[in-house]
């Protein structure tokens, strides 16, 4: 398996790539842990694999030009819309597969710096449907 170092990372966010105003970016897919623990003479706890959520969370240099207008309706208007993130910009495959699910934004805070820094804020994007995170590769 090849390594990887991340320098083009690209992020689509309602046919909107968004890629150049990032600089860190985490995909995340969990499952909470659901006790089945019962009577027995093992001594150990069972579990079993409860409800999943992903997430995907970036930093975002701040733009109003371009930015704003693609991030601040999807959180104003509560609504769900398309993501997708690659490890490349290079055409989906098996080496480049897609994060892919439908997001909504529940929190969007475009200022954030300090005096002389650039100003980036942290961005997350939440799973809205029962599909969840898949991968696709074409």
């Amino acid at each position: 398996m090849a390594k990887h170092v991340a320098r083009d990372v690209y992020i689509l966010v309602n046919g909107t790539n968004i890629s150049s105003y990032a600089n860190s970016c985490e995909i995340t897919d969990e499952a909470d842990d659901v006790e089945l623990s019962a009577f027995g003479p093992a001594g150990y706890k069972e579990y079993g694999v409860g409800l999943k959520d992903a997430n995907v969370a970036a930093t975002l240099y701040s733009d109003f030009d371009t930015l704003h207008g693609v991030l601040q309706p999807l959180y104003s208007t509560s609504g769900t819309f398309s993501l997708e993130v690659r490890a490349t910009s290079a055409a989906r495959g098996t080496a480049n597969p897609a994060a892919v699910m439908t997001a909504r934004l529940f929190a969007y805070s475009p200022i954030k710096g300090g005096l002389g820094d650039a100003a980036t804020f942290d961005c997350t994007f939440r799973n809205a449907s029962t599909a969840g995170l898949t991968w696709a590769t074409s």
